[in-house]
């Protein structure tokens, strides 16, 4: 919003446009972001523990799931190795990824991730 506030401060004082600025009446409020960074060893530790002995889950009518799924590691090691945004990443298809000639991955076509 202060971006909002400035530009359209801007446009009256520099551009001499007649307009109200609507954004002098919002409150600015600070948001504290908390990053928390996962180390090296945490997230092989997680990779660890994902087995189909560790994916049991019982749900409360007594129903039992295993929710292990084989390919659940090698995604959450494609998510975060290649800092792909959440979006990017559910719109990714084997189709953007090129291999070499003994077909071991090479890059990941980011472009062909924006909008499909």
């Amino acid at each position: 919003m202060s971006l909002f506030r400035r530009f359209t401060t801007w446009l009256i004082e520099k551009k001499k446009f007649e307009i109200d600025n609507y954004f002098l009446d919002i409150s600015v409020r600070f948001v504290e972001e908390n990053k928390e960074i996962v180390s090296k060893e945490e997230f092989q530790a997680l990779l660890a523990v994902i087995s189909p002995e560790t994916g049991w889950k019982t749900f409360k009518s007594g129903r039992r799931l295993n929710q292990y799924r084989s390919w659940l590691s090698v995604c959450f090691r494609i998510a975060i190795e290649t800092g792909l945004r959440i979006e990017e990443f559910m719109m990714m298809r084997f189709s953007h990824i090129h291999n070499n000639e003994t077909g071991r991955p090479l890059y990941i076509d980011g472009s062909k991730l924006q909008g499909e």
